[in-house]
């Protein structure tokens, strides 16, 4: 039990240093994604909460940001905002409906790197991947906004 105490008493950087020095190398991409995503849908429902007394139709944005010093943290960011942002790089964006409850997803966007691949790949790429692609398309294209916005 000690052990645990003092486990949970650790900074997230001292975290991140015991897994970067233990590090197996097998955590796929998918797997990093996958984990992401477990607690995806109720921060976005606790976003919505957080803005229950707006009535007007809105956006829920989520931003990625990997921290500059911890090459294997990336941190997710929900935000609630009136207008519909401008499309950018590691970016999801929902709409929500207060009045009947409904959430449209309107579109992801990887990095930069990530787009640029799926863009040189695309005929290699899994039928999974296409509605990515195309969101990926239609920002290289200044669209996708004008497109998955309306």
């Amino acid at each position: 039990m000690g052990s645990e105490l003092a486990e949970k008493d650790k900074t997230v950087g001292e975290h991140v240093k015991k897994l970067l020095d233990t590090a197996d190398d097998k955590q796929s991409l998918m797997d990093t994604s996958n984990e992401m995503t477990k607690e995806f849908l109720p921060q976005v429902e606790e976003c919505i909460k957080n803005h229950a007394d707006w009535i007007e139709p809105y956006y829920v944005v989520i931003i990625n940001k990997r921290e500059r010093l911890m090459v294997n943290v990336i941190r997710q960011y929900f935000l609630a905002r009136k207008t519909l942002p401008t499309p950018d790089y590691d970016q999801t964006v929902f709409k929500y409906f207060p009045f009947s409850g409904d959430l449209e997803y309107l579109w992801s966007l990887p990095d930069k790197n990530t787009i640029e691949y799926l863009i040189l790949n695309e005929n290699m790429l899994p039928k999974e991947q296409s509605q990515l692609l195309q969101f990926c398309k239609l920002f290289k294209d200044g669209r996708l906004d004008e497109i998955c916005g309306k």
